[in-house]
């Protein structure tokens, strides 16, 4: 209700009460977190999530967070293994999959990578929320133009044509305005 009302600072001071009082419980990290983040505190951010991991390691949607924050804070390559363990946890997520493989493509990994934009494809990704998490992966990167371009070399490195990477590209054409593109 505080961070509703925009009362920041009270609500930071009674989300860290509720961590006192039960810190198994993953909701009070996770309001904490989403303080944090809009303030542009990656760092505390990251310390939240990590300390919620440590008592809830089973806990994707921690993982997944804790991948994003590091995205956030410009660590591509460590936001690598949160991304793989959030995916590990939930692989039949299509966000979890998009995370991690847009991180596995970022990092270099691109053969993997596709098998994983495929894997989306396989799990019949349609819905508009769906496609908004992966366009919010893509905007935390950095340009649209340039996962454009990361996801053409994803294919290369495939060899051949991926449905999958072919489908993330259209939706990031989409969103650059660049319908003909989107469409072939």
């Amino acid at each position: 209700l505080l961070t509703a009302k925009g009362e920041l600072k009270p609500a930071e001071v009674a989300l860290k009460q509720a961590i006192k009082l039960n810190p198994a419980e993953v909701d009070p990290y996770m309001f904490l977190v989403q303080i944090y983040d809009t303030q542009g505190r990656h760092k505390e951010a990251i310390a939240s999530v990590q300390s919620m991991l440590g008592k809830n390691q089973d806990f994707a949607d921690g993982w997944a967070q804790l991948a994003r924050l590091y995205v956030a804070d410009k660590q591509k390559t460590k936001a690598l293994e949160p991304a793989q363990k959030a995916f590990n946890l939930a692989s039949r997520d299509p966000d979890k999959v998009h995370l991690y493989a847009t991180l596995l493509s970022v990092n270099g990994q691109r053969q993997k990578a596709a098998a994983h934009y495929q894997m989306i494809i396989d799990l019949n990704v349609t819905q508009d929320e769906a496609i908004d998490q992966m366009m919010a992966v893509f905007k935390l990167l950095g340009s649209f133009e340039d996962s454009v371009a990361d996801l053409k070399k994803t294919e290369v490195a495939a060899g051949k044509q991926s449905a999958g990477v072919r489908l993330q590209l259209a939706f990031l054409y989409w969103e650059l305005k660049k319908y003909a593109e989107a469409t072939s």
